[in-house]
This record gives C-alpha cells, sequence and structure tokens, in this order.
C-alpha cells in the first residue's frame, strides 16, 4: 500500500466536494445563476417596451425569479440531502499500484487504475471517475503519509486518463 485516505461525509466534507464539483466537473449549474438573472432581465423588458405582452412579461419574471432562487439555494438541498440520505458516514481509499481499494460500513472492493474513465485533479483534491455519472472525491489533505501524495499524483497521472489542473 502506498497511501490511505479516510473520508468523514460530514457537511465541511460535503461543501469543499461541491465547491470542486462546481468549478471542475460541472457543466450547466455553474451558469444556473447567470441565466435566472437573464431571465428576468427578459421578463422585465417585456414588461416595460411591449405593453401588450404584460403578462407574459410578469410570467417570465416569476420563471426567472423561481430559476434564481433555486439556483442560489440549490447548494445547501444538495448537502442537506446527502447528510440525511442514511448512507455510508464514512469511507476508506487504500492506493496500490495497480488498484484502490475502497472501504466503507456497508461495502469493499477496489477499483483498477486502468479501468477509470477519468481522474479530475483539483487544487484541494481529486475526482475519481469510474464510470461515467459516478465519481468519488478525494480532498488532498486526507491522503497519508503526506510524503505519498507525489507519488498518488503521479500513479493517477500514469493512467493516462488525467484531467489536470487548470493554471
Amino acid at each position: 500500500m502506498i497511501a490511505r485516505s479516510k473520508l468523514t461525509f460530514d457537511r465541511e466534507y460535503l461543501a469543499q466536494y461541491y465547491s470542486d464539483w462546481m468549478l471542475t466537473r460541472s457543466r450547466f449549474r455553474k451558469f444556473a445563476v447567470p441565466v435566472g438573472v437573464l431571465i428576468i432581465i427578459l421578463g422585465l423588458i417585456l414588461l416595460t417596451r411591449f405593453e401588450g405582452h404584460r403578462y407574459l412579461g410578469f410570467a417570465v419574471v416569476g420563471v426567472g425569479l423561481f430559476h434564481l432562487i433555486d439556483a442560489l439555494t440549490y447548494r445547501s438541498r444538495w448537502i442537506k440531502k446527502r447528510l440525511t440520505a442514511g448512507g455510508s458516514k464514512y469511507v476508506k481509499f487504500e492506493f496500490f499500484d495497480d488498484r484502490i481499494r475502497i472501504q466503507s460500513d456497508n461495502s469493499d472492493g477496489y477499483i483498477l487504475l486502468s479501468g477509470l474513465l477519468e481522474s479530475k485533479e483539483t487544487d484541494r483534491g481529486v475526482f475519481l471517475v469510474p464510470q461515467k455519472g459516478l465519481s468519488f472525491y478525494i480532498p488532498w489533505d486526507s491522503i497519508e503519509p503526506r510524503e505519498a501524495l507525489p507519488r498518488v499524483q503521479a500513479l493517477l497521472a500514469k493512467t493516462g486518463r488525467v484531467a489536470g489542473r487548470k493554471s
């Protein structure tokens, strides 16, 4: 074994997970607030410029407000949903030369490094993507011993599927 990481699924971990996900993995969610504002502006233009479309303007402003409120509260709802889901409370990762062992209170298994679709590095961690729609997030500061971090990063880079950090 090269290194290990033990994660507890608490509010702090989930907040970091969400933050890094928004920066690196999210395709559309990061645009939700600007789209909501744009819809509201469109509705206001309809209200002020086109008097014959007053009801449509109110409807568009309403849709924009709903979209904006949904976008601004999504993070807290996402975290709360995961905290109350009743799943595993922790997970342990053990890094080997060719695989990663994943253990939780209700599962135990391996992922071969060659089987990862992608490893997406962020400044604070890495997303391991074994299949489309599924990812594991491991913060760099959770990897022990700290001296093993460069080796873990090199292992993930060797898979040929690493999407590195944007500088």
